[in-house]
């Protein structure tokens, strides 16, 4: 056991050791992505390391599910690290309206791999967050299109700021060529190369959204991030 415990004290130390490039801003708040800490989990676990979710209940409103964090020995049984659990209602925002079960097993591991001490500084995912923060407040600024809200959260550069007209329209059109792809509709991309040069041809829009609005760009970041990650195991 003792080797475990190694393992998670290195973990941790890693993830007290990023730097905030690293790690992502939502209002002032640095947050590692589940991704990251995922990516530093197995890394120290190897194989012995095993993060698994379980659909508690889902229908057409509500999604539950539960992670669970364990290290497996050949010559032991398993030990549960830590569990997380996390809830979703479909339409709930404008992740959820596409992506609730998405969302809530991300949102779950995240919790899960927070509870084992690799919580980033946040006790959250990403998803949980950035939705916490759009949908508690409502944009005064131009509704967006319905697809542009598949895509990402209302467009909000900072808690209190509004953009221009002009610069919402501009935003909403640069977060509509990502809807394709990250809806996992689009024939754009069916490998790693192919997907690069996908985001490579739309350089532009990911730059605007990143000036106009630096939350949604780090949603559809990860999101991409998830994609890309999907490609690479040809699925």
């Amino acid at each position: 056991m003792k080797e475990e415990f190694d393992s998670l004290q290195l973990a941790q130390q890693e993830m007290s050791s990023l730097d905030d490039k690293s790690k992502v801003d939502i209002k002032g708040k640095l947050y590692v992505t589940v991704a990251t800490r995922v990516e530093i989990f197995r890394k120290h676990f190897g194989e012995r390391g095993a993060i698994s979710t379980d659909v508690l209940h889902q229908d057409d409103h509500r999604v539950v599910v539960r992670a669970e964090i364990s290290i497996h020995k050949p010559d032991s049984a398993k030990w549960v690290l830590a569990t997380g659990h996390a809830e979703e209602y479909r339409g709930d925002g404008y992740i959820n309206k596409t992506s609730a079960m998405e969302n809530c097993e991300t949102s779950a591991v995240g919790r899960a791999l927070s509870a084992a001490g690799l919580s980033g500084g946040e006790y959250a995912s990403s998803f949980e967050v950035d939705n916490a923060i759009n949908n508690k407040s409502k944009a005064a600024a131009k509704k967006a299109t319905p697809e542009a809200e598949k895509a990402a959260p209302e467009a909000k550069k900072n808690e209190g700021d509004t953009l221009s007209e002009e610069d919402q329209v501009r935003l909403e059109k640069a977060i509509a060529e990502f809807v394709p792809i990250i809806a996992d509709k689009s024939k754009a991309a069916k490998t790693e190369e192919e997907f690069d040069n996908y985001l490579d041809s739309k350089k532009e829009a990911r730059d605007l959204i990143k000036e106009l609005d630096p939350n949604v760009y780090e949603s559809i970041k990860e999101k991409l991030g998830i994609m890309r990650k999907k490609i690479m195991k040809g699925k």
